[in-house]
């Protein structure tokens, strides 16, 4: 069995719009979890989206670019993303 971890992508519920982690944040957990010895990385990659009860949408880092930094960051671990939606 293998084991991944999610790297959180998106603004928070409780911080509102503009509090999605920063990129040395997304970096440190996705070492952290090699470290600890997960299989793989996964991201997601909406953008945005606006959940029925949020009166704001919540933005989203872009999947492929965050891949692509991971990549260049983590050694062991596997990545990829749990959506591609092409149109984006």
């Amino acid at each position: 069995m293998k084991v991944g971890f999610v790297a959180v992508l998106a603004d928070s519920r409780m911080g509102g719009p503009g509090s999605a982690d920063r990129w040395e944040t997304i970096r440190e957990r996705a070492l952290r979890a090699e470290e600890a010895g997960y299989d793989s990385v996964w991201v997601y990659d909406h953008l945005m989206y606006r959940p029925d009860d949020l009166d704001w949408t919540v933005g989203i880092w872009e999947g492929w670019t965050i891949l692509t930094a991971l990549a260049e960051a983590t050694s062991t671990v596997e990545l990829g993303s749990l959506v591609l939606c092409s149109p984006f």
